[in-house]
């Protein structure tokens, strides 16, 4: 009887300790608490909330894509986003999801993309909530030339030019191109067939006092 008594109590410590478990509400994850739905001594009831938790190591932007171009939009792809609230940083992020699911009334596409965020003193530096502008890339791709927007040369007898170093680095010869897409600090230059070769050297430097082509050059480091 006594062994049977013992056996009774510890199944009843058993369940109190199985429903002291249930009740303890655990974070699936490390975060912030940004919101309490409870205090302290209240009753809930099944699936009520109890707190609002964000994880900002990794924080998702959403923007919207009207449906002419999310076709050509691409998972892992590369992607510059913009925050308003930090405007000397540009991020550097990749698409994680393009939500199949268009918004009825705007006819746009919830794309999300996902950043690595930075610990900025007790805090982390992106917060929920954040206005945040992306830089998709949308159209067909294209071979093309890029300079540093320092070799371009306005104005003059020429409205758009670049000077070119010859091999040697000795003198430099005049080149009229067009301007095309500009991507952070380079520009295409629209130039005709086999005018310029790829890893052509360029002056970036001076070169508004360049007077004509073939004046001797004195590079400098």
């Amino acid at each position: 009887q006594a062994q049977a008594e013992v056996d009774i109590q510890k199944a009843e410590v058993a369940r109190l300790e199985d429903e002291r478990e249930r009740y303890v509400i655990r974070a699936p994850f490390d975060g912030y608490v940004t919101h309490e739905h409870t205090e302290v001594g209240q009753w809930l009831q099944p699936g009520d909330p109890v707190a609002t938790i964000v994880h900002l190591d990794v924080v998702d932007v959403t923007v919207d894509v009207v449906e002419d171009f999310v076709g050509s939009l691409r998972v892992d792809t590369e992607v510059r986003v913009s925050v308003e609230a930090v405007p000397d940083r540009v991020f550097t992020g990749a698409i994680s999801r393009i939500v199949p699911q268009a918004d009825l009334r705007g006819r746009t596409f919830p794309v999300k993309i996902r950043l690595a965020n930075e610990q900025s003193g007790d805090s982390m530096l992106l917060k929920a909530g954040m206005f945040a502008s992306a830089t998709l890339a949308v159209g067909e791709t294209a071979p093309g030339f890029f300079v540093p927007k320092d070799a371009i040369v306005l104005g003059g007898p020429v409205p758009v030019l670049i000077w070119l170093v010859d091999p040697a680095g000795s003198t430099a010869s005049m080149l009229p191109v067009s301007l095309g897409i500009a991507h952070e600090d380079m520009v295409q230059v629209i130039v005709p067939p086999g005018a310029v070769a790829a890893g052509a050297k360029v002056v970036t430097r001076g070169n508004e006092r360049i007077l004509f082509p073939g004046q001797p050059l004195q590079i400098v480091n």
